[in-house]
């Protein structure tokens, strides 16, 4: 938006040149920080390709399908379709089938506002041209981004291009001449709409991860000399419903597969054998999984090497325990 500026009002050019000059010098720390941790080893910055198998999530860092969800996601959230942990389990043909009647009527309805839209910005050159471009570049921006292994590809990275897609919107839905086909497109578009908020409100298969009651489980039976291991995230226990754990409470230890993301699987199976044997009772918890092997890796040798003695499944958590080495 700075560039647009300088380009149509010269005398801003060095309002938004000393701003951004400001905002370079704030943010530098950080900057400093990002480029050590995550550019320089994530070989964004190389002109190689970045091997797959390299790539932070594998196959999902980038998708190309990833950028049509995104509007998908722009337009009707994550309560219409299929459901993320049903995307996440993996994407097939049966999974879309039950859907695609009412996809389809999402798509027509989405996608005709969006054409009739687009092309009424686009006659109107200069500001409407304009509103196009924000509601494309920050999309592929995203993209690039994944593409160069900096950051896995998810819609709200994008969510800049969210507030220009629905001035395209509305510019479709008021593109037509006739009031009958104003009222029609704007009948279709509120039919798949209201259908995703009433799941939204009212379906479970789109809720978020019961964290809380699988955290008030382990508060309840996690005792000093236990081991914690999370595979995936504690963010949401961390943030809301247990905000003790990141220092360790009442003698717990905590062990996280993303503290070894940088070793190979088999020293990473290696180190939790070895904490194993020095605790308790062992506590495991698998909690967005996928986004940390979503090969299931761990899931499999866990299960091979140290089966549950007790399973305690929670919407979208599973929480498996056994005994430990130590007395």
């Amino acid at each position: 938006q700075g560039l647009w500026e300088i380009v149509r009002r010269r005398r801003l050019r060095l309002a938004l040149l000393s701003s951004w000059i400001l905002t370079a010098l704030c943010l530098s720390p950080w900057l400093y920080r990002f480029w050590i941790h995550h550019l320089e080893p994530s070989g964004a910055i190389g002109l190689a390709p970045v091997e797959e198998g390299a790539r932070l999530r594998g196959s999902t860092t980038a998708p190309l399908a990833g950028i049509p969800f995104a509007y998908f996601v722009f337009s009707l959230g994550y309560s219409f379709g299929p459901s993320l942990r049903e995307l996440h389990q993996g994407i097939t043909a049966a999974l879309f089938r039950p859907h695609l009647a009412w996809l389809a009527l999402a798509a027509i309805a989405f996608g005709v506002t969006a054409v009739l839209g687009a092309r009424q910005l686009w006659r109107e050159r200069g500001s409407g041209r304009f509103w196009l471009l924000l509601a494309v570049l920050p999309v592929l921006a995203t993209f690039a981004v994944s593409l160069r292994n900096l950051k896995v590809f998810n819609p709200r990275y994008a969510a800049a291009a969210f507030p220009a897609y629905v001035v395209v919107l509305a510019a479709g839905l008021t593109a037509p001449r006739r009031t009958s086909f104003r009222l029609a497109l704007g009948t279709l578009v509120l039919i798949p709409t209201s259908v995703s908020l009433a799941q939204y409100f009212t379906d479970p298969r789109y809720e978020k991860e019961d964290a809380r009651a699988a955290a008030r489980y382990l508060q309840a039976e996690a005792v000093p000399g236990d081991l914690l291991f999370v595979i995936g995230t504690d963010e949401p226990f961390r943030r809301y419903h247990w905000r003790d754990i990141r220092w360790l409470p009442n003698g717990l230890e905590k062990g996280d597969v993303g503290y070894w993301s940088d070793k190979p699987r088999a020293e990473q199976f290696q180190l939790f054998e070895k904490m194993v044997a020095t605790h308790r009772e062992i506590f495991v918890v698998f909690f967005r999984d996928d986004s940390i092997d979503p090969a299931g890796e761990w899931r499999a040798w866990m299960r091979s090497h140290h089966p549950p003695r007790e399973q305690h499944d929670f919407l979208g958590i599973e929480v498996w325990r056994f005994r430990g080495g130590a007395p």
